[in-house]
């Protein structure tokens, strides 16, 4: 539990649109998409872990530590091999932001067989 004032000096994770889709690609492709991370908190936003639903799908921070005010690209790679079909994926980010810990985006979209 965090005191009021250590709440209102926390980091805050900010991710203008957590979701992305990639409309149609053909199998094989991949797709690369940079979510852009913001911390409008007061202190620094520590990325302590990604996750991403599959291995078909690499996540890249630019780095771990985001300082307040401060952005940093995530880039997303979603590799289509093996996958026909709509795909929803996502990408879990643990952070040290207390009321949004856990934030999840999505990667979605439709393999077609070329």
């Amino acid at each position: 539990a965090l005191t009021p004032e250590q709440l209102a000096n926390a980091p805050t994770i900010d991710i203008g649109d957590p979701e992305f889709n990639f409309g149609k690609l053909n199998q094989g492709e991949k797709v690369e998409h940079s979510f852009v991370l913001k911390n409008t908190g007061k202190s620094e936003l520590v990325i302590r872990k990604i996750k991403a639903s599959c291995g078909c799908t690499a996540v890249q921070p630019e780095k771990k530590v985001v300082g307040p005010g401060e952005s940093i690209a995530l880039k997303t790679i979603f590799n289509s091999a093996g996958k026909v079909g709509n795909q929803n994926k996502t990408v879990t980010i643990i952070t040290n932001d207390p009321k949004n810990s856990k934030t999840i985006l999505w990667v979605k979209g439709e393999v077609v067989k070329s």
